[in-house]
């Protein structure tokens, strides 16, 4: 499993001063966690758009030799710029849950055929696990949906030992 990790630096600047840390290319952002006190860091936003990219929502990161997972990407409302980022700090033997996305992989035949069209209903599902086995996504393959009408509900996903969804489990 890669390492993850995310360069950062404890941030001075606070308020409504942050606009100036964005025009310089830097994020502002807080860590949380259980037990901990909460801190104000910047990050570049270079740094983070590549790892976001490569990796989404719900992976383990480090922020140093802190375990975080990304708790929330806050974007302007129309230029959809990163504003903000929240991180929350985890303990490695705990159990947490996350937002996981949902790729959809192969193709139906029933739409290949022209019998209806596939519709994704859930692009999301939350799951519980230790911060180490969190996924980045769950493939979810429609190869078997040979009929209009025909779904794959949450309870119908294959998963590793390691994971629980806590989503309602007839959820398509």
């Amino acid at each position: 499993m890669t390492k993850h990790v995310l360069p950062h630096e404890k941030r001075s600047i606070i308020g409504r001063k942050v606009k100036t840390l964005r025009k310089t290319g830097l994020i502002p952002g807080n860590v949380y966690g259980k037990n901990i006190v909460s801190e104000s860091i910047q990050i570049k936003l270079a740094d983070f758009e590549k790892l976001y990219k490569q990796v989404g929502e719900s992976t383990l990161l480090y922020l140093g030799d802190k375990p975080v997972l990304i708790r929330q990407v806050v974007h302007h409302p129309v230029s959809g710029k990163i504003l903000h980022l929240e991180f929350n700090q985890v303990n490695l033997k705990e159990k947490v849950k996350a937002q996981v996305k949902i790729v959809v992989i192969g193709e139906a035949p029933a739409v290949k055929d022209g019998k209806g069209i596939m519709v994704q209903q859930a692009d999301h599902v939350e799951v519980e696990a230790l911060p180490a086995d969190m996924p980045e996504h769950l493939e979810v393959d429609i190869s078997e949906l040979n009929e209009a009408g025909q779904a794959i509900a949450i309870k119908d996903l294959k998963l590793d030992s390691k994971l629980s969804i806590t989503t309602d489990p007839e959820t398509v």
